[in-house]
């Protein structure tokens, strides 16, 4: 399914990483992003790492989105507005739709997402409340993101409109990549790079971008959850393979497969590696954010939103890292979803 998606993706011209970056700098404002680095201990204290004081947190998700996923939604729209579409059809298990309703309103577009049951109720809600309009309207279907994508290729073949695709389309891959170019903005002497990987988009397009920019002399390290391994079989088959048992108590990284932008780049990118956060380290992580989270703010007067699971599996990595790189930067990829209790 997810190769055959593509396929159709690639029938229009995809966006290029500098372009990317020059559409994300025009509508930045707009999205009110707000993109820092910080260091590791100022949200994960706990964190017993062996050089805590060279890892640092990404944080992409200070936005009207609530995540990093904007970007590649707000490239990827453009790309098909230029091809003569003017309506979206939107796959998206929460974050990449919250991205696209902003995307198509700044771009005068219509759009259908189409979410499964399992998505946050929270994103659900609030796709209305980021745009509240006619033209944006909702459908759920499916209890699975694979679900909801053939619900979404079937509605568009009879409804009209574009598909656009989360993570496996070349343009949402640009949009995604400009993350790199605000990480250099802040450090440019990072070397190491943590993300959480599912579907992969995030991957393809921070790889790409290095590549574009001639710095994959940068690390990256790829974390898998616990049976949201398509990536790490589908390298080692040289293709698209399913991931075995994703866990959807891990948002975002709980995806069945990988697709083949992030596929191709991981075949060829020269400083990859992908690990696993085994499922103690992440309900380790969970646990001991959620509690450090209810000391803040039993202590201080203001008050930020929690990382999603997703961004967790990616900290929960670095127990897989030996931290000997001169500075890394976990990407944390957004703050729609609710944590666990624990």
């Amino acid at each position: 399914m997810s190769l055959e998606i593509h396929s159709q993706q690639e029938q229009y011209p995809g966006i290029s990483g500098d372009e990317a970056l020059a559409i994300i700098d025009k509508y930045r404002g707009e999205f009110e992003d707000r993109t820092s680095l910080s260091p590791s201990d100022m949200e994960f204290p706990y964190l017993d790492l062996d050089t805590p004081d060279a890892v640092h947190i990404l944080e992409t998700g200070d936005n009207k989105a609530g995540a990093f996923k904007w970007r590649g939604a707000l490239v990827g729209a453009m790309a098909l507005q230029r091809a003569g579409h003017d309506r979206l059809v939107v796959p998206s298990a929460g974050n990449h739709a919250r991205g696209a309703v902003l995307a198509a309103k700044v771009l005068d577009m219509s759009i259908d997402v189409v979410v499964p049951s399992t998505a946050p109720l929270a994103k659900r809600e609030g796709l209305h409340d980021l745009w509240a309009n006619s033209r944006n309207r909702l459908h759920v279907a499916g209890a699975t993101f694979d679900e909801s994508l053939a619900y979404a290729s079937h509605f568009m073949e009879r409804r009209g409109g574009a598909l656009l695709h989360p993570y496996d389309d070349a343009s949402v891959v640009s949009g995604q990549g400009t993350i790199v170019d605000d990480l250099l903005r802040e450090d440019s002497e990072v070397n190491h790079v943590v993300l959480p990987v599912g579907g992969g988009g995030l991957l393809a397009g921070v790889a790409s971008r290095l590549e574009e920019l001639g710095r994959n002399d940068v690390h990256i390290t790829a974390v898998e959850a616990t049976g949201s391994n398509s990536l790490s079989r589908s390298l080692r088959r040289k293709r698209v393979v399913a991931a075995e048992a994703p866990n959807p108590a891990y948002g975002g990284s709980a995806v069945r497969y990988v697709g083949s932008h992030a596929l191709t780049t991981a075949l060829t990118y020269p400083n990859l590696r992908i690990v696993t956060a085994d499922e103690g380290d992440v309900s380790h992580v969970m646990s001991a954010y959620v509690q450090s989270r209810n000391d803040l703010m039993r202590t201080e007067r203001y008050f930020v939103p929690a990382y999603e699971p997703t961004s967790l599996v990616a900290v929960a990595g670095l127990y897989k890292i030996v931290t000997d790189y001169r500075k890394t930067v976990v990407i944390g990829t957004g703050h729609n979803a609710p944590l666990p209790r624990y």
